[in-house]
């Protein structure tokens, strides 16, 4: 069972394949602005156990432009290999995108 309650609040049984549409905002909350990732910019998809951070993760994903949908988002897919071993309990789950610059060397 994959479910998105309104309040962001996500609900998996492990196991499972999902997939979740992330919306990028460049903007703010009064005027969205999508943003759409680029060659080399990344997104990194973690779910972690309770108060744990980003990088104790037990679940790590990578996305890249390769993954946005038809609507522009960027498309998460996890396999129920990715959740298999998760024991039962309360996790979070954490977004980073990581923009490449191409003014950098």
């Amino acid at each position: 069972m994959f479910n998105i309650s309104a309040n962001g609040i996500v609900t998996v049984n492990a196991g499972d394949d999902f997939e979740l549409p992330i919306f990028i905002n460049s903007g703010d909350d009064w005027e969205p602005l999508r943003y759409s990732l680029r060659p080399f910019d990344l997104l990194y998809f973690v779910i972690a156990e309770h108060n744990q951070p980003f990088d104790k993760a037990v679940v790590r994903k990578v996305f890249t432009h390769d993954d946005i949908d038809k609507d522009g988002n960027v498309k998460i897919r996890i396999s129920h290999k990715d959740t298999e071993n998760l024991l039962p309990g309360t996790y979070g789950y954490e977004v980073k995108t990581v923009i490449h610059n191409d003014n950098e060397t």
